[in-house]
């Protein structure tokens, strides 16, 4: 069974991109905390529908997603091989964080 749950924060402004059949995507880093002082950054793909969803994200906000590992091997020019991974986004979970407008109101509300 292939299945990875994360919960973590987006480390960059999600950007939607299509492939060359004209498919949406969105690729985007989770910091996920693996103690208290480390986070490991993992590599995550959105498609279509997903993508969309993706896209309401902002830098920073924390999120779970549920998906599936891929793996892709390459090679460089100098003949090294390398290995990849990714996680395939199947569904987003928002955690219920405040959007910045809700955090405005809120300020404006208290002063």
């Amino acid at each position: 069974m292939n299945h990875s749950a994360l919960l973590g924060r987006i480390t960059e402004v999600p950007e939607l991109k299509q492939t060359t059949s004209g498919v949406n995507f969105v690729k985007f880093t989770l910091a996920v905390r693996r103690t208290r002082d480390v986070a490991d950054f993992i590599d995550c793909v959105a498609w279509e529908e997903t993508a969309n969803r993706v896209l309401n994200l902002k830098k920073g906000e924390l999120i779970a997603v549920e998906g599936e590992l891929q793996t892709y091997n390459y090679e460089l020019q100098d003949g090294t091989r390398r290995k990849s991974y990714e996680v395939c986004v199947r569904r987003i979970y928002y955690t219920g964080s405040k959007t910045a407008a809700e955090r405005e109101n809120e300020q404006s509300e208290e002063v």
